[in-house]
């Protein structure tokens, strides 16, 4: 009989400890320190968005609208953001079908001992050695095997699980397109305010210059005291608060060429310029009735499109928790080698069949599908609450263009009797003195009237485009973005004047 004594035993067994302390030892002098960014870290990110910007399209003059248009589609940063979670998702779903597919296993490798893995066999009634010591496998061994298995139970949960990637790759395109709608609309709003910006800044620093230096010979004058100080000092006041004005809208001008800059992603301190057409384009009148529009709106607004989306997405989560709650079934199959000589069969084949149910998760299945159940609901009344929403929206923004139609025309009129008191005015001070302070004021007012104009445009561009917006109208979804900016610009162009004699400029109002 092969006995171990005592003390062999308590050697063999520290033996294992002592690895497992040494491992311990050996990972903890391994542990890895958070190590901050450096400066030239720092350095190379910087770097790296300069060649971003870089690898743009150089401007090759000035910019008209749909060219600004394009280059918001092809460089603005929030929108290439979209893009790329738009593609994440996509492709999330893509790697989601693998899943349903059974799992195909392959191993292969080779074992050495160091001894000959050998055992004898001891009498459960005698306890005496009832089989001397032999062994069954070689000190050196192949052994491989590719096994197929298929749970039933995981494939029925991994598609829905696919079905609800695939609608969140829908719902990604959904935010995609609103961003890319929101950002087209304030490019459209802040070109106009541009617009206005080019057309007034050069008048706009002559003035300021003239207000300047009618403010040095007021001082001048009040030093001189060759006037009532009274006097000198109300001019000289009301010079100032000239001048305070036109320092406010010059503010306000080049603001506005800075925030066209920051959507078409032009460096800020790049200088730039835009076409200035010689009369802002008319817009053609609408007439398409409200309940139209609402009804546009309800069927193709991206936000109720994607809380559909997530009714489908809840749908499938409950459907999910059910199937969890059935027992799972397991098919198998492989193919097995073995280079034992002791073996008589190196080569054989296997199949199995095995079920499986977790019974945890009948118990906690109801709970399951509770939650998911109030998470549909909640995306009905949700969905319900938001359609009710558009409906406001879509009201007001309809109000609003038509407002800012009426208050454009009113601006334009405005601007031009300005146009005529400062040429009336002009002729005046060449055939008497007229006060200076009356014709900068002249000035100034007519320069008040050409903004308040431009910015009046602008508003009624901005109200058309969210207009749009608000019942979902989207005339650059397919626009092809291959090419460069300017072929780009082209089909932007054809897309637009395409939208602009469509339905909604052509409905009449019902009766």
């Amino acid at each position: 009989m092969v006995r171990v004594t005592k003390g062999a035993s308590r050697r063999h067994g520290a033996l294992p400890m002592l690895a497992v302390l040494s491992c311990a030892g050996l990972l903890s002098a391994c542990a890895v320190a958070p190590e901050p960014l450096t400066g030239e870290d720092h350095q190379a990110r910087a770097a790296a968005f300069r060649q971003a910007v870089a690898r743009q399209e150089q401007l090759s003059g000035p910019i008209d609208l749909h060219q600004a248009m394009a280059r918001a589609l092809r460089y603005n940063f929030g929108s290439r953001l979209k893009e790329v979670e738009r593609e994440i998702a996509e492709n999330r779903s893509g790697a989601t079908l693998w899943t349903m597919l059974p799992k195909v296993v392959g191993s292969a490798g080779r074992v050495a001992r160091d001894n000959t893995l050998a055992s004898s066999s001891q009498s459960v009634n005698t306890g005496v050695q009832s089989l001397e010591t032999s062994t069954s496998q070689d000190k050196i061994y192949s052994a491989a095997d590719l096994k197929i298995s298929w749970n039933v139970l995981d494939f029925g949960v991994s598609y829905y699980t696919a079905r609800q990637m695939a609608n969140q790759s829908l719902v990604a395109e959904e935010r995609r397109k609103k961003v890319v709608e929101q950002l087209l609309n304030d490019v459209r709003d802040a070109y106009w305010r541009a617009v206005a910006a080019d057309r007034l800044l050069g008048r706009l620093d002559q003035t300021l210059e003239q207000v300047r230096s009618a403010a040095d010979r007021a001082e001048a004058i009040e030093q001189s005291r060759v006037q009532k100080p009274a006097e000198i000092l109300n001019y000289q006041r009301d010079l100032y608060t000239k001048l305070l004005q036109l320092q406010g809208l010059r503010r306000t001008l080049v603001a506005a060429k800075l925030e066209l800059a920051k959507l078409i992603n032009l460096p800020p301190g790049q200088p730039f310029t835009v076409v200035i057409p010689e009369t802002a384009p008319r817009m053609p009148p609408m007439t398409v009735p409200v309940a139209q529009l609402e009804e546009q709106a309800l069927l193709k607004r991206p936000e109720l499109v994607e809380e559909s989306y997530q009714q489908r997405i809840a749908a499938d989560e409950v459907r999910k928790s059910i199937a969890r709650m059935f027992p799972g079934l397991e098919l198998s199959a492989s193919k097995n080698y073995n280079s034992n000589s002791f073996l008589l069969n190196q080569n054989w084949g296997e199949a199995g069949l095995k079920v499986t149910w977790n019974l945890m998760n009948l118990l906690s299945g109801w709970d399951d599908i509770e939650q998911a159940e109030l998470q549909k609901t909640l995306g009905q009344v949700r969905r319900e609450a938001l359609g009710m929403a558009v409906l406001t929206q879509v009201n007001v923004a309809y109000l609003d263009y038509f407002e800012a139609e009426d208050a454009y025309r009113t601006a334009s009129k405005i601007h031009t009797i300005n146009e005529r008191i400062e040429s009336d005015r002009g002729n005046e001070a060449q055939t008497r003195n007229l006060g200076e302070l009356e014709l900068i004021q002249t000035q100034l007012n007519s320069l008040l009237s050409q903004m308040k104009k431009d910015e009046q445009y602008a508003l009624v561009q901005n109200a058309l485009g969210r207009l749009a917006l608000s019942v979902g109208e989207d005339p650059f979804s397919d626009v092809d973005q291959e090419g460069d900016i300017t072929a780009l610009a082209e089909r932007i162009a054809e897309k637009e004047k395409t939208w602009l004699e469509g339905e909604w400029f052509k409905t009449r109002p019902a009766s």
